[in-house]
């Protein structure tokens, strides 16, 4: 292996490492290389198998810090060492990281700069090394922790310097230190404490504020109490910007932080969709200046609780691979006055407090990206891997949770080349500045385009193309119809007339947008399905995975043996093919079951393009004050009707109940007759209300 090769392997590793805790890309890069001999020095490559690419021993003040990187494995080697009176060889431990296909550079890159970071020269005594964190010179970083003893060769500082000169390897500092990682109190005490287990995948980071006048420790002891349940936060920031940890393992723990119902007509757009099992919480220790009722305009915060807040929310954001769009308040999730503080959310006198944090978020932030390839692993892989499935690059027909897994291996660098290819770039497979700048061009475009649909749209859509699988049914199985086409251009050629109405309607923007297509079904109604069990006979199910859209009336569902990761959703009444459907609907991106109910006649000839279907909307009367999502089917319908202008929110509230009595007076007018028993509009969605709205038969349920 040549040098610049070396350098190209471990680069990775260091700047994921430097992204973490602050240390220089440069020195983690040279140190590698000297303390190995570029991956093939004398009596060394015995460390790169182990994975240790940095010398680390395995006794390295070891009860004054607790490794988060190396689970005790040692292996002996022979070592030279220098000291008083010269150089002499001894047989010591150092630590092994590797495990199984893992390499353990990453390990060791991290291992070694949090022994930078919490190492100690006794138990409880000052830090030993921490101070080199916040150096920028590798130089002067270099110099300090060699004098300090971390390697006896009086020589090591200069020889370092020389590898980072000839390689000019200080470019590389560019692409790290960015998110340093801010010191985080412990909680000495969490003992999975008033925690769950968590069972998903962290999306979203939630910023609160505490809702009283204690400190940051007084909220984590409170919430230690045994008599304290079902409520609590990962993280709290103190009046001067010290962090503290409540919940630390939050990967594997959920606290009981945004769960509960709507509770106010504001906020809530992400009311059932940002949960405990998918967040993390950072609440704000706040001051009050005399009302301390909710609301209020006597609460404020220290601008060093706001600074500290900006900085950890930063560094979660990259640790865990959260879009800084997913940066949300409590008030986003249901309503919630929090944080209630004059300036962050909308009632309480806008949003410019709110809106300048993100901004400070985004600066500390700066360049998120670094250079990955493939053998990278980490957070910045993990988002890089996201926004390939999100815009539509990379075929999770697999499964999506594996491969949103943090390592670049040879799928992850396929669909790279893709994307890149696609995308009129370089196709190395190497994600640099340019593959970023478009991979964030394209996901700002994806997070800002509205969708222009309508449930009584999709309704529309969804009688027509039941009825276009049956006529797909006869294309697909008939040589006579297009003879000219072999059968995977026939079954092309129908999946593009559906993906080209959904494109029409704002359903598909950008390259295959199943994930936003799955979370607006959820807003307007649908339903979440993981298995085939949950489809009954007569359900409409709509399923996108990468390449195909599927749209069904019924519960025969059925594996397409001829195709790999092809699947074919039919009428009860037939079938393309007798293998039976065994994969989990959870590899796609969107299966759903919608909230209309079909009945169907005798099956038509073929041929016949008119509709069968019969379609039963199920739904529960609704009125002011009423929240659930049959309220947003109800507001979808208005909007789309010109009635409605607000947010579809699941709330029935005020500016609802005025669009519901606009409708019923234009209904009454044209001889409906809807409303009141006394002929008049009452504001209230009953059966009539509702069959006018909807254009369907409507099953009142209870």
């Amino acid at each position: 292996m040549t040098e610049k090769q070396w350098i190209e392997l471990v680069a990775p590793y260091a700047i994921n490492a430097s992204r973490l805790y602050g240390y220089p890309v440069s020195t983690l890069i040279a140190q590698s290389a000297l303390e190995t001999g570029w991956g093939h020095g004398d009596n060394c490559e015995v460390l790169v198998k182990w994975g240790n690419l940095l010398g680390m021993k395995a006794s390295l003040l070891n009860d004054t810090w607790d490794s988060k990187w190396w689970d005790g494995r040692s292996a002996t080697k022979q070592t030279p060492e220098h000291y008083s009176t010269g150089w002499t060889t001894i047989t010591d431990a150092f630590r092994v990281y590797a495990k199984g296909s893992d390499n353990g550079f990453q390990d060791c890159f991290n291992d070694y700069c949090q022994f930078m970071q919490d190492a100690r020269y006794s138990k409880g005594g000052k830090y030993k090394y921490r101070d080199v964190l916040s150096m920028h010179d590798p130089a002067t970083v270099i110099q300090t922790v060699s004098m300090r003893g971390y390697a006896t060769d009086p020589a090591y500082a200069p020889s370092v310097m020389r590898i980072i000169n000839k390689h000019d390897l200080t470019k590389y500092d560019k692409e790290g230190a960015r998110v340093v990682r801010p010191t985080i109190i412990a909680n000495k005490n969490f003992g999975h404490h008033n925690s769950y287990a968590r069972t998903e995948a962290i999306k979203y980071l939630v910023i609160h504020y505490v809702g009283g006048t204690g400190g940051a420790k007084a909220n984590v002891d409170y919430y230690n109490q045994p008599s304290t349940t079902n409520a609590s936060a990962d993280f709290y920031v103190d009046f001067d910007g010290t962090a503290y940890g409540y919940n630390m393992d939050v990967q594997k723990r959920a606290c009981w932080a945004v769960g509960g119902s709507k509770q106010s007509n504001y906020g809530g757009s992400l009311y059932k969709v940002a949960t405990n099992q998918n967040c993390i919480s950072i609440e704000m220790c706040v001051r009050n200046r005399g009302d301390k009722s909710s609301g209020s305009s006597d609460w404020y915060f220290e601008d060093a609780t706001v600074e500290g807040a900006a900085k950890l929310a930063a560094y979660l954001l990259y640790k865990y691979g959260i879009p800084i769009d997913r940066m949300i308040r409590h008030y986003d999730v249901n309503g919630k006055y929090c944080p209630g503080v004059t300036g962050w959310i909308a009632p309480m006198g806008g949003e410019n407090r709110w809106n300048a944090f993100r901004e400070r978020v985004k600066n500390i932030m700066g360049k998120t990206h670094g250079v990955i390839r493939r053998g990278s692993n980490g957070a910045e892989v993990r988002t890089w891997q996201k926004g390939l499935i999100d815009l539509g690059f990379a075929d999770c027909t697999a499964n999506v949770k594996s491969f949103v897994d943090g390592d670049f291996g040879g799928n992850t660098e396929h669909f790279t080349k893709h994307f890149q290819r696609c995308n009129g770039l370089e196709v190395d497979g190497v994600v640099g500045e340019k593959s970023w700048a478009k991979m964030d061009e394209l996901t700002a475009k994806l997070n800002t385009t509205k969708v222009n649909f309508t449930v009584e749209q999709f309704l529309a859509a969804a009688k027509a193309r039941t009825n276009y699988y049956r006529v797909n049914k006869y294309i697909w199985e008939s040589s006579t119809v297009a003879p000219w086409l072999d059968r995977n251009q026939k079954y092309t050629a129908c999946d593009r007339s559906i993906d080209d109405y959904l494109n029409d309607v704002g359903l598909c923007v950008g390259n295959r947008n199943a994930v936003r297509l799955r979370e607006y079904l959820l807003e307007i109604g649908a339903t979440q399905i993981n298995s085939v069990s949950q489809v009954r006979a007569g359900d409409i199910v709509f399923v996108r995975n990468m390449n195909h859209v599927f749209l069904c009336a019924g519960q025969n569902l059925r594996y397409d043996c001829g195709h790999t990761n092809r699947i074919q959703l039919i009428r009860e009444y037939g079938h393309y093919s007798e293998q039976p459907f065994n994969e989990p609907i959870t590899d796609f991106y969107c299966a759903v079951r919608l909230p209309f109910v079909a009945s169907k006649k005798d099956a038509p000839a073929p041929s016949e393009t008119s509709s069968d279907v019969k379609f039963t909307l199920t739904v529960e009367l609704v009125k002011k004050g009423s929240v659930n999502r049959y309220v947003g089917l109800v507001q979808s319908v208005l909007k789309g009707k010109g009635y409605y202008n607000g947010d579809i929110d699941n709330s029935f509230g005020d500016d609802t109940y005025k669009a519901v009595i606009a409708f019923q007076r234009d209904e009454i007018a044209k001889g409906n007759k809807i409303g009141g028993s006394d002929g008049k509009p009452d504001g209230i969605c009953g059966g009539g209300t509702l069959r006018s709205l909807f254009g369907v038969d409507v099953k009142i349920i209870k």
